[in-house]
């Protein structure tokens, strides 16, 4: 079987990306954007997760944004690896900008009184997902970093075709935008992400697909107006204390990269804004 998994990272853009490429024609999109197969529901076994494609011909694409923080998935799919012929792709953003970005999604439902504490508090989400250096790590420990793809964040908002290209694929600009909100960039919550997929799990028990743009727009719609809160303003004591903090993780992590793989550390930095 052909496989291509988007395997993470969280907050980078992986529901964008299966929305694209869920809407080609030359692609076998999963029912669920996450299976979480390799990672959390490994114990359901094969014949579950085959059953999560409509057909079963062509390309099965799926997206777990949590298989890259998984020792466990990365070493499953290696073994799925030798007897299928898969493709890896990983998105990787700005540490600093996905951090940001992961905490401003923690803030809108939970409102700590120190912030900075907070950071500390959640660090392995905020902080240790945006570590760059343990994902390759992994994948070059597991022997997969050959198969990988590696996707910048800024370059799939910004010029999703250019990606889209580098796996075979095309997408006229006039779907892009239904796909998105005109700027390249679906700005849907993370309770829209939450709900969406359940609801898609849902309706697959019931045997109805939920992969079409019309069930994805109404979902987005849907919550959009009901249940998405305002963006948290951090002020500008606080960001500079988190800079502070940032940094000190995430320029070992670049110079562990420079170090172990320079030709990975030029490509991040010449895709990594």
């Amino acid at each position: 079987m052909k496989f291509l998994m988007c395997i993470g990272g969280t907050k980078c853009g992986t529901t964008y990306f299966y929305n694209l490429l869920s809407s080609l024609d030359d692609l076998n999109p999963c029912r669920v954007k996450e299976p979480s197969f390799f990672s959390n529901n490994f114990d359901k076994g094969f014949s579950w997760y085959y059953s999560l494609w409509k057909q079963v011909n062509g390309v099965k694409f799926e997206c777990s944004a949590n298989y890259i923080y998984s020792d466990n998935a990365i070493i499953r799919i290696k073994e799925f690896s030798e007897e299928n012929n898969i493709r890896i792709a990983l998105i990787f953003r700005n540490s600093r900008k996905r951090s940001l970005s992961h905490l401003d999604m923690l803030l809108r439902y939970q409102k700590p009184s120190d912030v900075i504490d907070f950071v500390y508090k959640n660090f392995d989400d905020i902080v240790g997902r945006s570590l760059i250096y343990p994902q390759i790590k992994r994948l070059d420990q597991a022997g997969l970093l050959d198969k990988v793809d590696f996707i910048g964040f800024d370059e799939l908002i910004e010029k999703p075709n250019t990606v889209l290209k580098k796996f075979g694929f095309n997408i006229k600009e006039s779907d892009i935008l239904t796909l998105s909100d005109g700027k390249g960039y679906s700005s849907v919550s993370p309770l829209v992400s939450r709900a969406r997929n359940w609801l898609a799990e849902r309706l697959l028990e019931l045997g109805i697909s939920s992969s079409s743009n019309i069930f994805l727009k109404s979902i987005d719609n849907l919550y959009k107006k009901y249940f998405t809160k305002e963006k948290n303003q951090l002020t500008n004591s606080q960001l500079t204390n988190l800079n502070s903090i940032f940094d000190e993780y995430f320029i070992s992590d670049m110079d562990k990269i420079l170090k172990e793989y320079p030709d990975i550390f030029n490509m991040i930095k010449r895709l990594k804004k």
